[in-house]
């Protein structure tokens, strides 16, 4: 856990100086640098350059705003259109993360779409409303 929260400072400081270097606003890049983060938190002894160092750090972080930020606009129950789950707590950013990779692997169609509504069906493909 440790060696996560120290990568994520460190993403964010290498965000501040190449943030036009590396940006997922569609379906491709955020598989990519999901796809990263996921292959990272599975297996943390390989070594992660400066680049995919700021990838994992912009899923994981994308993800957190993006999907809490979907979860709070959609505070009366006729407005979800996802339900996320309320047993066992929240979802930690790496099932966030496997949750949209697992999504646009399936969907590949789907990648030259904006990455927050991917994020969405994503979401409303994992945790749909029961009617």
């Amino acid at each position: 856990m440790t060696k996560y929260i120290v990568i994520t400072i460190n993403a964010f400081l290498f965000s501040l100086a190449f943030s036009t270097s590396l940006k997922a606003e569609d379906g491709n890049n955020l598989l990519d640098i999901c796809t990263t983060a996921v292959r990272f938190m599975d297996d943390n002894t390989i070594d992660l350059n400066s680049q995919q160092m700021l990838g994992f750090g912009m899923c994981l972080g994308f993800l957190e705003g993006a999907v809490n930020g979907m979860a709070a606009g959609m505070s009366g129950e006729e407005n979800k259109a996802f339900c996320m789950p309320t047993v066992g707590g929240s979802i930690s950013n790496g099932q966030k993360a496997r949750i949209v990779v697992a999504y646009l692997k399936k969907n590949p169609a789907l990648l030259h779409e904006d990455r927050l509504a991917l994020v969405a069906r994503a979401f409303m493909d994992a945790y749909p409303c029961s009617d």
